[in-house]
């Protein structure tokens, strides 16, 4: 798995696969270790999902949910590992949603749920926290889109837990970054007050001011390139300005944002 994170090359993350399947082949149902088999072999197959390599994506998501779901049962409700696997749970389920929809709602119900529960296992310090955050900011956005009725609690929740996520000095600044994006731009489609545009306008203000830290002077051309491939710092920064502009910030303020992208 660690050499396909870096490569991103389908090769590696088939053989992860096949690893996974023979080190669960091989063990037995009284090996201490089989709720870490069951995780690595379910990572392996959402990778593999979410890197559009999968020949057959619904067994492959379907399965990784199912092995993940017996991971979390045979570590118990104590184990330190509890609220990661909720979490890995929570994101399985979340990418079957997004790739083939939900149409009675329970999945994104269950996912709302497996997330929660991963949240309040963990410490507010955590770096966990924030990541959860986010995936529970998403999963409410995913159920206010999905909601024909479109309810005003859902995507204020959604907000709320991005807002958190960005405030969340523990969690990486790529989920800190993304937290404040999303939580930003979700608020500005929503915007029909003044505090609307307030939030709006702090949030991506926010994931405008953690770019320049992805890419510190002192860093390697490259790890900086890498660092920054995954967010398009102009985009972040014009749609900053934009917020501000738009919630009676002064000018000064959205010279500022601009300088500070000018850093990258």
């Amino acid at each position: 798995m660690k050499k396909f994170l870096s490569t991103k090359e389908r090769t590696h993350i088939d053989l992860a696969a096949v690893h996974g399947e023979n080190s669960l082949d091989a063990a037995s149902e009284s090996d201490p270790r089989l709720h870490v088999r069951c995780n690595n072999l379910a990572m392996s197959l959402h990778r593999r999902l979410q890197a559009g390599f999968s020949s057959s994506m619904l067994d492959d998501i379907t399965r990784a949910i199912g092995l993940l779901e017996r991971a979390s049962k045979l570590a118990g409700d104590g184990s330190a590992s509890s609220s990661g696997y909720l979490n890995n749970i929570g994101l399985a389920r979340l990418s079957k949603i997004e790739s083939f929809g939900d149409s009675d709602g329970t999945g994104v119900e269950k996912a709302i749920k497996e997330f929660s529960t991963a949240l309040t296992l963990v410490r507010s310090t955590s770096p966990l926290s924030g990541g959860i955050m986010l995936n529970l900011a998403r999963t409410w956005r995913r159920k206010y889109e999905q909601d024909d009725s479109k309810i005003d609690d859902d995507i204020k929740k959604a907000i709320a837990f991005a807002q958190g996520a960005v405030n969340s000095p523990s969690a990486s600044l790529k989920t800190r970054i993304k937290a404040g994006y999303l939580g930003g731009l979700w608020a500005t489609q929503i915007a029909r007050c003044n505090e609307d545009r307030q939030q709006a306008a702090q949030l991506l203000r926010a994931a405008a001011n953690l770019i320049p830290l992805l890419s510190p002077r002192h860093m390697a051309l490259k790890d900086r390139i890498r660092n920054l491939a995954e967010f398009n710092a102009m985009d972040i920064t014009a749609d900053a300005v934009a917020a501000a502009l738009d919630a009676g910030s002064s000018g000064e303020i959205a010279l500022q944002l601009l300088e500070s992208s000018w850093e990258i």
